[in-house]
């Protein structure tokens, strides 16, 4: 499964376009809505015309009449766990006729499937390029996978303006669309979400590798060292009912916060009272200064706040150590 993709170095005549066309998966600076049924996701259309078996898969997919003229559908010849992987067709043919054996040419996007175990590993590293969207009924989750580098590829620049528009188009509709255009016509499909910020990550990292290095405090109490155990309420609220986002604009309001360390990487999470769905990353570099960022938090249940749920955990810990 392919969840990284480096840029093609020695640029030759086969131009990789990077700089001529920008990618449109963006990082996440809001939360999605998880509660809108397939066909309100993103265009989903339901039209039956454009309803595409894909293969002897078992499954189906909206694909527009535009997409299926300019880019190639592939079912077979994949890994047993990918379903479906689209290329950009003109890309295809520009490897071909030079040779150039570039295997992730025009390639727009794939769809696999993964079991939750899988899923719980991939969580607790970077996933850029591969996005959880999806689960059925038995258990098997579906990822959405892309390529983080523009992998169009012509034989000279003369084809550039005459193609981005086509190109841009197709980018457009995988990373608005093709994820609803799947759940739709596939009956038993979900809409899921996993965030994956440096925060997520630490937590699935608790949760399903063991970590143990790190401690949890207070500004008023010292640091104290805590177990996924203890912190299993909070640890369920994070990872199965919270989207957490870069905040770019964020300030620090004044005031306490409980704070999550982890001090053989020398960061920090910072959970403010004044400002209760709002956490600042703290990384400390060698020479001591430190650099800082901020998310917010998103929860599906009501009443819900990532200082409150810290909060409990740091005081199941202190009242479990005599500590409170």
């Amino acid at each position: 499964m392919t969840i990284r993709h480096k840029m093609i170095a020695g640029m030759t005549a086969a131009m990789i376009l990077a700089a001529a066309a920008g990618s449109v998966f963006a990082q996440e600076t809001t939360a999605p809505d998880t509660t809108q049924p397939a066909e309100e996701l993103n265009m989903y259309t339901g039209n039956a015309e454009d309803i595409m078996e894909l293969g002897n898969t078992g499954y189906s997919m909206e694909i527009p009449e535009f997409i299926r003229k300019n880019a190639t559908i592939q079912t077979e010849g994949l890994d047993k766990n990918t379903i479906v992987k689209v290329s950009e067709t003109a890309s295809l043919e520009a490897n071909e006729k030079q040779n150039l054996g570039y295997d992730t040419a025009g390639w727009i996007f794939s769809i696999s499937k993964a079991a939750e175990d899988e899923v719980k590993q991939l969580r607790c590293d970077d996933m850029s390029g591969c996005e959880v969207f999806a689960q059925d009924g038995n258990g098997t989750f579906y990822l959405f996978e892309h390529p983080t580098d523009v992998t169009l590829v012509r034989e000279s620049y003369d084809n550039i303006d005459k193609d981005l528009n086509g190109w841009s188009e197709i980018n457009t509709w995988a990373s608005e669309c093709a994820e609803a255009a799947f759940i739709g016509p596939n009956k038993g499909l979900v809409y899921v979400t996993c965030s994956n910020s440096n925060l997520d990550i630490h937590f699935a990292r608790i949760a399903f590798r063991g970590e143990t290095s790190y401690t949890i405090s207070t500004t008023q109490f010292g640091p104290l060292n805590t177990s996924a155990e203890d912190g299993s309420e909070a640890l369920d609220a994070f990872l199965n009912h919270a989207h957490i986002v870069y905040s770019d604009s964020a300030e620090a309001p004044d005031g306490e916060y409980v704070v999550l360390t982890f001090p053989e990487e020398n960061v920090r999470y910072d959970f403010f009272t004044a400002d209760k769905n709002l956490v600042r990353e703290v990384i400390t570099l060698e020479d001591g200064e430190e650099y800082e960022s901020f998310y917010t938090v998103y929860f599906d249940v009501d009443g819900l706040t990532a200082t409150d749920v810290m909060q409990a955990w740091y005081d199941k810990t202190a009242a479990e150590q005599g500590r409170k």
